[in-house]
This record gives C-alpha cells, sequence and structure tokens, in this order.
C-alpha cells in the first residue's frame, strides 16, 4: 500500500509540473517557455533560438536565431536575425522592427508599422475568424481537459489495480454478451 500512496505522489507532483508555466534556458542559448511569455528586452541579445509554446514572445533587443510562438503572438520592435513563426496567433512589426528571414503567420496574420522591415519571404494565413482567438482558448481548454482526464485515469489505476484489472478480466470473458451478441 505504501508503494501505491508513492506511485499517485509522484502522479500528482508530476501533474503540478506540467501545469506549471516555465522557462527553460539551455546552454546553446536558447528560451523556452511553457504557457508563459518570452521577453527580450532592449538591452539583451539571445544568442538562439526563442520559443513559446501557449505564450507570447515579445522581442525589444535581439535574437540571434529563430522565434517560435505556438498558441501566441509575436511582437517585434528589436531584430530577430532569423525566420519567424506565429501559429494560431499574429506576427506584429512595431516601430523599426526587423526580421531578417521569412515571417509565417498561420492564423493571425501579419502586420507592420511603416519603418518595419521583413527581408525574407511573408507567408500570411488566416482562417477568417475575425480575430481568431476564439480557436486558441478552445485549444487550451481542450489540452487541459485531456491532461486532467489523463492525470485521474492514471490515479485510478494506481490507487485501485486489483478491481481494474478484475473489470479488465470480466470484459474480455464476457466480452459478446456485452455487445448483445
Amino acid at each position: 500500500m505504501k508503494l501505491n500512496k508513492m506511485k499517485a505522489l509522484m502522479l500528482v507532483i508530476g501533474m503540478l509540473v506540467l501545469l506549471t508555466a516555465f522557462t527553460i534556458k539551455s546552454g546553446s542559448g536558447d528560451k523556452v517557455a511553457f504557457f508563459t511569455d518570452v521577453n527580450v528586452p532592449a538591452d539583451q541579445v539571445i544568442n538562439g533560438s526563442v520559443v513559446a509554446i501557449f505564450g507570447d514572445v515579445k522581442v525589444d533587443g535581439a535574437v540571434r536565431g529563430d522565434a517560435v510562438a505556438i498558441f501566441g503572438d509575436m511582437t517585434v520592435s528589436g531584430t530577430i536575425n532569423g525566420d519567424t513563426v506565429a501559429v494560431m496567433g499574429a506576427i506584429r512589426l512595431k516601430g523599426s522592427g526587423v526580421i531578417t528571414g521569412d515571417a509565417v503567420g498561420i492564423g493571425g496574420g501579419i502586420s507592420k508599422d511603416s519603418g518595419a522591415v521583413i527581408r525574407g519571404e511573408e507567408a500570411d494565413v488566416n482562417f477568417g475568424m475575425g480575430g481568431g482567438s476564439f480557436i486558441p482558448v478552445i485549444t487550451i481548454a481542450s489540452v487541459i481537459g485531456i491532461l486532467i482526464t489523463y492525470a485521474f485515469s492514471w490515479l485510478i489505476v494506481i490507487i485501485v489495480p486489483t478491481r481494474i484489472e478484475e473489470m479488465s478480466q470480466q470484459a474480455f470473458s464476457d466480452m459478446g454478451r456485452r455487445f448483445g451478441i
């Protein structure tokens, strides 16, 4: 029984880690954030790529690599020396923002001020949703719902494994009757 309690505790700790917003900065200079925003201040240079999943990317300084926002917006008033991608979010170039590579906006579009520059190609894919912000909200809610359901399922399997085993054995032995055959 002590082992089952330990497994349940580990599962709860794992779920808290998954549902908590956090940022990872690798030794190569890359910066990756989950469920939180990535901000590059005007006096900072990132020597690597910047990625935000379920968060926004705001670049006032410089990024010497690619920049990606998945289910978030990208705002650039500094410089990105690489490609820029926003999936289900918008790319906005403000002031004298510069993107030296390609810019791809999927589901949110690309907008730029008169002084802003994209030196590569622009690919703007809109879905005609008028703002397009409800799709990420639905997707975030769906992902969180799936994670919670998955966690509770594992919690039940850990707490009552013998009952789950009995149910699975009974389902296989009476399969025809269960389907009305």
